[in-house]
């Protein structure tokens, strides 16, 4: 996996939503279903999101048949979820969401992250991902960068514009080891 990681604000996911899908990405929620298959999130949708997990890929970008096993145990017991890296390769988004603690509101963080593999189960064996991955990774990478970051707990965390906005607002980092810079604030 290759990953970048970011501070978001709830506005920002149906922004980062879009790029991905003007990509030319079909995006999937990540959340596990009650039914096998997955759920495919529409661009009417993007308005509505403001937190999740989301797997996004192209048509070329799926090898075979796509298991949604069962979950056998835990919160999500009985429901179905799809093998990330099984008979596909993609993009997955993360966004925690934003929320509120005894010391004020938080932003959230998030990831994007690109599967360097894939792994067939028919033929037992791990296949390299098409090179389009990485391309369309780095795209969308692109796209998000503000040129504002901080540095923190050995990553780097790239600001969205929704977080820089809330920022001015007094809205704090995810997590307590990061500290705004005075020029942010």
């Amino acid at each position: 996996m290759r990953d970048f990681d970011f501070i978001h604000s709830a506005d920002d996911v149906p922004r980062v939503l879009s790029i991905a899908s003007n990509a030319g990405l079909t995006i999937r929620d990540g959340d596990p279903t009650s039914e096998p298959g997955p759920v495919i999130i529409e661009t009417s949708q993007f308005p509505d999101k403001r937190e999740g997990q989301y797997y996004c890929y192209r048509s070329g970008w799926i090898f075979g048949d796509l298991p949604t096993p069962r979950i056998p145990a835990g919160a999500f017991e009985g429901q179905y979820d799809m093998s990330p890296g099984v008979n596909a390769v993609g993009i997955e988004l993360y966004f925690s969401g934003e929320r509120q603690d005894e010391q004020g509101c938080r932003l959230g963080s998030a990831m994007i992250s690109r599967r360097v593999d894939w792994y067939s189960p028919e033929h037992h064996e791990v296949y390299l991902a098409p090179p389009e991955v990485k391309e369309v990774f780095e795209t969308i990478c692109k796209r998000l960068k503000t040129g504002k970051r901080v540095r923190a707990g050995g990553r780097t965390y790239h600001l969205l514009p929704g977080a820089l906005a809330k920022i001015k607002q007094g809205y704090l980092p995810p997590f307590d080891f990061i500290e705004w810079p005075p020029e942010l604030r």
